[in-house]
């Protein structure tokens, strides 16, 4: 990867002293930097931690906190910024002020970030924030104005794409700046997708943006389950509710194919085991079998076909 950027911020009151960490979070961060009010809620001790990513036009944001309201006060709406977010409830209900309506895990609202409004959690929680410029959402759905504060149902496919996408760049965050324009694109076209409501889930063809999330969330659904010797294709098309033939071809657009994908995981894995030496006192057998390797030979060969050596001369190099 030529030239990568760290494209993620982090923040967390942890790192601030106890006994004005509250009012530093509201002034410094809150208000100064996201250009929100924050308001505790309760008398117990008070945590916040985000990480967040702005590219382009576009920014989105994980969150854990205690018990607190957020929301936009009028003397916060001077920054000129006018978009739209996408809120999705992580853990722990959350409750909205001006509708007194309450959101449950996994469900989301789309704001209007020129609104005055408060959200509310009594318990502490975590959320998942996306938002999008509003000329640009507009010209992808042009009744997004209508949909303010709609409910988006868990179920929805496109709303999961949307939080895995968003998550997962959170999670790299060195990316060369050529993939994080094309990243910032996608957010943007998935943002306006979830909107919409009435794309078909299973469909063979579709946006490059949509392709581009259901390849990862395909990946990811393989490493998840990486150390199954039985996993097979029809098992990561049904885990992602498409067909077997889409899967196949997410897989033709990286230029190889699902049973290649896996044998190349699962040796980087064991590879990446054996160069550590927190692992140097397990067996390389099991190390294997834990990687989804049921044959030790077929491992050897594609280990050695793979590096150029067996296991045991790759952790032979390993400093111990």
């Amino acid at each position: 990867m030529a030239n990568p950027i760290n494209h993620v911020s982090t923040f967390s009151t942890d790192d601030l002293p106890d006994y004005e960490r509250f009012d530093l979070f509201r002034d410094e961060f809150a208000r100064r930097i996201t250009r929100l009010d924050v308001r505790q809620r309760g008398d117990g001790p008070f945590h916040a931690r985000m990480r967040s990513s702005i590219i382009g036009n576009v920014g989105f944001l994980t969150a854990d906190y205690s018990a607190a309201s957020y929301g936009r006060t009028a003397d916060l709406m001077d920054d000129g910024k006018d978009y739209f977010a996408m809120q999705i409830c992580v853990s722990n209900a959350f409750h909205e002020a001006s509708s007194e309506r309450t959101f449950a895990v996994g469900e989301a609202r789309l704001l209007d970030n020129t609104a005055c409004d408060h959200i509310a959690n009594d318990t502490g929680g975590a959320m998942v924030i996306v938002w999008a410029p509003r000329k640009a959402v507009l010209a992808l759905v042009p009744e997004a104005e209508d949909l303010t504060r709609s409910l988006i149902v868990r179920d929805q496919p496109e709303l999961r794409l949307l939080k895995n996408y968003v998550t997962t760049l959170l999670d790299t965050p060195k990316i060369d700046a050529k993939t994080l324009a094309v990243a910032g694109n996608h957010v943007v076209d998935l943002f306006a997708l979830t909107l919409g409501g009435n794309q078909d889930a299973g469909r063979e063809t579709g946006p490059s943006s949509l392709r581009a999330a259901r390849s990862l969330a395909v990946r990811q659904s393989i490493e998840a389950r990486l150390h199954d010797a039985a996993l097979t294709l029809p098992d990561i098309a049904m885990a992602n509710g498409i067909s077997e033939r889409y899967v196949q071809r997410l897989f033709e657009d990286m230029g190889t194919n699902f049973t290649d994908y896996v044998l190349n995981q699962r040796t980087e894995r064991v590879h990446g085991l054996l160069l550590n030496p927190m692992h140097g006192h397990r067996l390389i057998s099991d190390i294997a079998f834990g990687a989804g390797f049921g044959d030790l030979s077929h491992f050897n060969r594609s280990f050695r076909q793979r590096y150029g050596m067996t296991p045991s001369e790759a952790r032979a190099v390993t400093p111990r």
